[in-house]
């Protein structure tokens, strides 16, 4: 069960939604809010969910799914030029060879960014964050984040970025008991705009701390991120990305395998965009993941694909 802390959460940001849907209905109503609303649909092979559930202790693996994907966004520029935005994300994952890892994950957003001073070069932007996911109606977990980031334009070309995020994710016990975590956040990355429009890079680096309330789900975290996109003609782009992270583990893995988990990920992806019009959007990717993992059971590698459309409702 959800402890009465983390149930006192959920009910607020429960009352907090409704509010803010409630000043979301006035505020479209006044159009003030740019509302917009897309569907995407894809097939997929990437690394399964099995860790973050009831199957803890069962082997990941790469495997088909389905997903489904519903956003819907509000954004509005006020008048001293800062920016207000909220949206709502449904994501439903189906895996045709094994029902008992389908699920369904909500995400509620809000965001404020603002300058520090009309002509400073620094921005900051306040993101606040509630998911849930579900599987076969039950609650999987629920998680609460808020962070900040800080973004200082070195030129027109250049702008370096600082971000902090402090989180809490509670599981439901009664799927397995410890997974409850406190997460911390520090990130650090540089975005640059290439001489053609519409291309850009993007390198980050991070450290992510986890505390669980039992310790073989407790680990430190160090990470690289490097992402790209380079637009082929006014309605096709190509998007680019390689991740590399360690992770090391304070505890155990369990008790009949006593040996403290660390691994080392690997991810690379392509992707290419094409824009059929105003209101489709069709994608194909193509990569690689691999986990070296000195627990057997978190140890894969393998080719990973996604292949599907996006669609502009609103």
């Amino acid at each position: 069960m959800f402890s009465p802390y983390t149930r006192s959460i959920n009910i607020f940001c429960r009352m907090a939604l409704i509010i803010g849907m409630l000043l979301l209905s006035s505020a479209l109503r006044a159009e003030v809010f740019k509302f917009r609303a897309t569907q995407s649909f894809a097939f997929e092979r990437g690394a399964d969910v099995a860790n973050e559930d009831a199957l803890a202790f069962a082997a990941t693996s790469l495997e088909n799914r389905m997903n489904a994907t519903t956003t819907l966004s509000w954004r509005k520029r006020l008048d001293n030029g800062n920016t207000l935005a909220f949206s709502q994300t449904f994501e439903a994952l189906a895996y045709p060879k094994y029902d008992n890892l389908n699920r369904l994950t909500s995400h509620t957003q809000a965001a404020y960014r603002f300058k520090l001073g009309a002509r400073s070069r620094w921005s900051v932007q306040l993101k606040t964050k509630y998911s849930m996911a579900k599987a076969l109606e039950q609650t999987i977990y629920q998680r609460l984040r808020a962070g900040a980031t800080f973004r200082f334009r070195a030129n027109k070309v250049n702008t370096l970025r600082f971000r902090a995020r402090l989180g809490y994710r509670d599981q439901n016990d009664l799927r397995f008991r410890g997974f409850d975590q406190r997460e911390a956040l520090i990130e650090i990355g540089h975005d640059r705009r290439l001489a053609k429009p519409g291309a850009r890079i993007s390198t980050t680096i991070y450290a992510e701390n986890r505390r669980a309330d039992a310790r073989k789900f407790s680990y430190d975290e160090y990470g690289l991120r490097f992402r790209a996109k380079y637009p082929i003609h006014r309605d096709l782009a190509v998007h680019g990305g390689v991740s590399l992270y360690r992770r090391n583990y304070h505890g155990p893995f369990s008790t009949a395998i006593p040996i403290f988990r660390k691994e080392t990920r690997i991810k690379a992806a392509v992707e290419v965009a094409k824009v059929y019009s105003d209101r489709i959007t069709g994608f194909a990717r193509i990569g690689w993941d691999a986990n070296q993992s000195s627990i057997s059971l978190r140890d894969y590698q393998g080719l990973t694909f996604g292949i599907g459309l996006t669609i502009r409702l609103k």
